[in-house]
């Protein structure tokens, strides 16, 4: 469990893995080749700013890839929801 005096942060992260944090997402975004992979990071982290930079940085011709990598993933994130 965390404690915080920040209300507004609720850190509830979801299949998380250790090297996943918001340096390593950005590090993978700013290599501009794998959106799905960023996506996917950031999903995880379940923090709402940080999928909201990556999908902001997703360009329009490449969000059909990102979709198609999602949804091959085997994790479930049904349960999530996205809202901004």
């Amino acid at each position: 469990m965390v404690y915080s005096l920040d209300f507004k942060m609720l850190f509830d992260p979801f299949e998380l893995e250790l090297d996943i944090t918001p340096d390593s997402i950005r590090k993978v975004l700013s290599t501009k080749s794998d959106f799905g992979k960023a996506l996917l990071m950031a999903i995880k982290l379940n923090e709402n700013d940080l999928m909201r930079e990556v999908i902001e940085q997703i360009p329009l011709n490449e969000t059909n890839l990102v979709r198609k990598k999602i949804c091959l993933k085997k994790s479930n994130f049904s349960p999530l929801k996205i809202c901004f």
